[in-house]
């Protein structure tokens, strides 16, 4: 036999000799289903005494209970993050609310000092208005005082004699002076 042997190839790690290497899940497409255990055996033995070695693959209970809990988790993380983003939106929401609410303060703050301000510049011509009706008052009694006095002063020179146009013509100047600040003096006429 002058046949060489070439020197054996190494074998990939986790593999012993004489086995078939698994072939790895989809790569396959013939392949339909896994079966809960897959069968390997071993080359070395004859084909009629080959025992099959049992290994555990993907679906096993504890890869099954792993891929359970990892849904959970993953149902659980889209649950808090849909909490989140709503309550990212009622935060954003409320938010422009305090917004609205402060400048709606602030409108209504400078509201209230102008309201102030003319509250303050009325009661200012108020009080005015009442110190220039009292001068007008004084000054309408300085001048029924002056027109009394005149008329006595006239009765006492005429002997007597009540002339109304007489007295009509000397209150005519005092009673100008009165009435015509006040605007009155189209009611005298």
């Amino acid at each position: 036999d002058g046949v060489s042997q070439a020197a054996p190839t190494p074998l990939p790690q986790g593999l012993k000799a004489g086995t078939q290497p698994r072939r790895a899940r989809g790569h396959n497409p013939a392949e339909k289903k896994t079966p809960l255990l897959q069968e390997t055996e071993t080359e070395s033995q004859p084909t009629a005494s080959r025992v099959p070695i049992k290994s555990l693959q993907a679906n096993s209970k504890a890869c099954k209970d792993g891929l359970r809990a990892e849904q959970e988790c993953r149902n659980g993380t889209h649950f808090l993050e849909h909490q989140l983003r709503r309550a990212q939106e009622v935060l954003r929401g409320t938010e422009t609310q305090a917004a609205i609410c402060n400048q709606t303060v602030v409108t209504l703050r400078a509201s209230l000092e102008m309201a102030k301000a003319d509250r303050r510049e009325q009661l200012a011509r108020v009080q005015e208005l009442e110190g220039d009706t009292a001068a007008l008052k004084q000054q309408l009694q300085n001048a029924l005082a002056e027109v009394e006095r005149l008329r006595q002063r006239n009765d006492g020179a005429s002997g007597g004699n009540n002339d109304p146009a007489s007295s009509a013509n000397a209150l005519s100047p005092l009673v100008a002076a009165v009435f015509l600040p006040l605007g009155l003096w189209d009611l005298q006429a």
